[in-house]
């Protein structure tokens, strides 16, 4: 299985072209398993790529477009246009300025990091005590990957991708499980609001527009959201709707997935 994420320009050629190659930027993840080539596409809407077996596409656009499934989501957007000051204003005092402070004070060091065979022990480790299916990490590896340190330990992590306007949190890992009750396991939360806060301050620097926390789930019949929903929400982001749109080509998958019972 061969796995490539980056932030380039590539050229697809779209099936609704004419012998014409439409050039796009946006991040792209290609799996190739044996004749079956899946393609991944943030930040873009949907279209027709040749010689793809299924597209999946993740947009900020309502769209109706003929072949593809939609999925409506929900996510935080924070405006980057905001000073910095303002953007730290806005974070939750007690929920998540107050622990971001503590960690810093404790000495809890975030650094873009390139150590993503210590990310994914953590996340494999953290998604089997969540009872969660671990993706192949190797997938993120050309994303990028803020690690948060403590006395001298990856303790967190989290990998975001880009376009160049919008900065999306894509996956997020932590070993807090590895720690009962107490600072050490603290310094873990804390380490998680610095590595958003962290990332928040990155995407600004360098000129994006928009930050995305990278989804929230619905709130439940009496309008609560669960505990990462109101982490996410602590850092001031305004709630905006998000689609992902999926395309299957392959007949045969097809025919597999509708004996599944899936409506493709």
């Amino acid at each position: 299985m061969l796995w490539w994420l980056s932030e380039k320009k590539y050229n697809i050629m779209s099936q609704n072209s004419t012998n014409c190659l439409e050039t796009k930027k946006f991040f792209v993840k290609k799996t190739l398993r044996f004749f079956f080539k899946k393609y991944w596409v943030w930040f873009s809407n949907p279209f027709d790529i040749k010689g793809a077996s299924a597209v999946n596409f993740f947009s900020y656009d309502d769209l109706e477009i003929s072949g593809f499934i939609k999925k409506k989501a929900i996510t935080s957007i924070i405006d980057l246009t905001k000073s910095e000051d303002e953007l730290w204003q806005g974070i939750r005092k007690k929920y998540s300025r107050k622990p971001i402070e503590d960690g810093y004070k404790a000495g809890v060091v975030v650094k873009q990091d390139e150590e993503f065979g210590e990310f994914e022990r953590i996340y494999k480790s953290f998604r089997k005590q969540k009872n969660i299916i671990a993706d192949d990490l190797s997938i993120f590896s050309q994303g990028m990957l803020f690690s948060a340190y403590y006395k001298n330990k990856m303790i967190a992590g989290h990998i975001f991708v880009g376009d160049g306007k919008y900065m999306r949190s894509l996956v997020a890992a932590s070993n807090r499980f590895d720690f009962e009750k107490g600072k050490d396991r603290r310094m873990v939360g804390a380490a998680n609001r610095i590595l958003f806060w962290e990332a928040i301050k990155h995407a600004k620097e360098r000129g994006y527009e928009s930050f995305d926390l990278g989804g929230i789930t619905s709130p439940n019949e009496s309008g609560e959201y669960d505990s990462l929903a109101e982490f996410k929400m602590s850092f001031g982001g305004e709630l905006r709707p998000c689609f992902y749109y999926f395309k299957l080509y392959s007949r045969l998958i097809k025919w597999f997935m509708k004996m599944r019972g899936f409506n493709v």
